[in-house]
């Protein structure tokens, strides 16, 4: 358990026997990880709770069911936080429960009027490539803002994963960007993802963890505190695209850049935190 704003939390994990023993071996030092496995009928309720959570965060960009299991929980493994249903907000498990209904159909949504179990409040996954420590994180969200759930079942999954470096997409106007600066400096690996389906405002990022200690206090406490980045410059964000021109043209006139924290600083209107990185232009994969 996790306590949280005077809450008892449930790390869990969804995936495959076959994968997840590996993961979950790294997080027991450090954390009590619920495994859900998806080949058992038992976890078939939980299953339909983490996509129906991603549905709820994210409304018609909610993650397709078949993507969960082909690119989330047979290769890898999806971790978060949850709470049980006698604490959640009704309203909030009713609309989990209205998306699985559109997903799954209305049988599914029926099973869960007698439900009791887990609930998911947060997500994370990412898959592990063939260079050794290397992320490529691609799924995150929250349901209870303000608790950093996201960050930390960010920093959850990294540590069962074993990552030493994290390489992923955002969009320069997201909020995530204040939870992924509390990773490390996000050094610009392409201003713009021309192959992302949002190319004109989408960032392809990488960012080094260093020791897994800084993984654990993310979890623990939702937050690091790392000594300040220095930040060079600050961009008004008005839009992503308007942030992807500004940062095209700082990395022509003065080379590689990352984002810090506090990443996109609160304003109005909000500003982009940037650094000139001492990384060289190495291959975006490359540790």
């Amino acid at each position: 358990m996790l306590e949280i704003d005077g809450r008892a939390f449930t790390p869990w994990m969804l995936g495959n026997r076959v994968v997840g023993e590996g993961y979950l071996k790294r997080c027991e030092p450090h954390a009590a990880v619920r495994f859900y496995d998806i080949f058992d009928p038992a976890a078939l309720d939980f299953y339909r709770l983490v996509n129906g959570g991603n549905h709820a965060a994210f409304g018609d960009l909610g993650m397709p069911a078949w993507v969960q299991l082909d690119c989330c929980t047979l290769p890898s493994a999806m971790v978060g936080l949850a709470l049980p249903r006698a604490s959640l907000d009704p309203a909030l498990f009713g609309r989990i429960a209205h998306h699985i209904g559109r997903v799954f159909g209305a049988e599914a949504e029926a099973r869960l009027a007698d439900y009791d179990g887990l609930v998911p409040v947060s997500e994370y996954c990412g898959l592990p490539t063939d260079v050794p420590g290397v992320t490529v994180g691609f799924s995150m969200f929250t349901l209870l803002p303000n608790l950093k759930l996201g960050l930390r079942a960010k920093a959850l999954a990294l540590l069962a994963y074993g990552t030493r470096v994290q390489l992923g997409t955002t969009q320069y106007d997201n909020i995530a960007l204040r939870s992924h600066c509390q990773l490390g400096p996000l050094e610009v690996v392409q201003a713009l993802a021309q192959t992302h389906s949002k190319p004109d405002k989408t960032l392809l990022y990488r960012v080094h963890l260093g020791e897994p200690a800084h993984l654990v206090t993310l979890y623990e406490r939702g937050e690091a505190t790392p000594e300040p980045h220095r930040i060079d410059f600050e961009i008004p964000v008005t839009s992503g695209a308007d942030a992807a021109r500004a940062v095209i043209a700082l990395e022509a006139a003065h080379g590689r850049l990352a984002i810090v924290a506090p990443g996109l600083r609160a304003g109005a209107p909000p500003t982009l935190c940037v650094a000139l990185s001492a990384t060289a232009p190495l291959d975006p994969l490359t540790s």
